[in-house]
């Protein structure tokens, strides 16, 4: 089973955040094709649907929500974690 990846939950948050993939891919400098893609993966790889859409309007499933929640923490600890390394490059 392929793994999931930061960026790929860091691209869902967005989507969740920004309210649809446009908006998304806007906010973090990605193609929206990129997002749409790290987040179809993301699903797929989970066996969950994170996101529906339904026309023009994004939504963030019950599914996605408890995940949110979760990786909300892991992505703060991700960029403490960052700062760090960033810290101890520069003595």
């Amino acid at each position: 089973m392929a793994r999931s990846t930061i960026e790929q939950w860091r691209m869902f948050k967005a989507v969740a955040d920004q309210g649809g993939f446009l908006q998304a891919a806007k906010h973090i400098h990605k193609s929206q094709s990129t997002v749409h893609h790290a987040v179809n993966k993301l699903e797929e790889q989970l066996g969950v649907q994170l996101i529906q859409v339904d026309g023009r309007k994004t939504e963030v499933t019950e599914a996605g929500r408890q995940l949110l929640r979760r990786i909300n923490y892991l992505l703060a600890e991700t960029e403490r974690f960052e700062n760090v390394a960033r810290n101890l490059q520069h003595g």
